[in-house]
């Protein structure tokens, strides 16, 4: 069975944007089934489906997750990875505040700063094997 991995990123962030691209290049594979999505507009159902969860934003921007925040505080996904990239340790430290209730489980140590090399990339993308 495919996993089936959801990525939720702040939206409208072209350097974000372009670091995503790169992380769906070392997460594509035949097993993984991958969803990029904006977190203002996820719905539910992709939510629910997900085996794991990607969280991405480059500043604390409580609009454009408001959506996912809502979401993840009133369902219950325990035991389903997640890996969390921001741009500083605060916006990682927010994603995870927002996800809290979840109780997801992190499945890698988070992605800090604004461009992580190709080698951390992978190391990251390793994790949701």
């Amino acid at each position: 069975m495919k996993s089936h991995i959801v990525v939720l990123q702040q939206s409208g962030r072209p350097n974000l944007e372009g670091t995503i691209k790169a992380l769906r290049e070392k997460l594509e594979n035949p097993e993984r089934e991958l969803v990029v999505l904006s977190a203002r507009d996820v719905p539910p159902q992709e939510i629910q489906a997900a085996s794991a969860f990607i969280l991405a934003a480059e500043d604390i921007d409580a609009d454009s997750f408001a959506e996912a925040a809502r979401i993840f505080k009133g369902i219950n996904l325990s035991g389903r990875r997640v890996g969390y990239f921001g741009y500083s340790g605060a916006v990682v430290a927010w994603l995870k505040d927002l996800t809290a209730d979840a109780e997801l489980s992190r499945a890698v140590p988070d992605l800090v700063g604004p461009a992580p090399d190709s080698a951390a990339l992978g190391a990251f993308a390793r994790a949701f094997d």
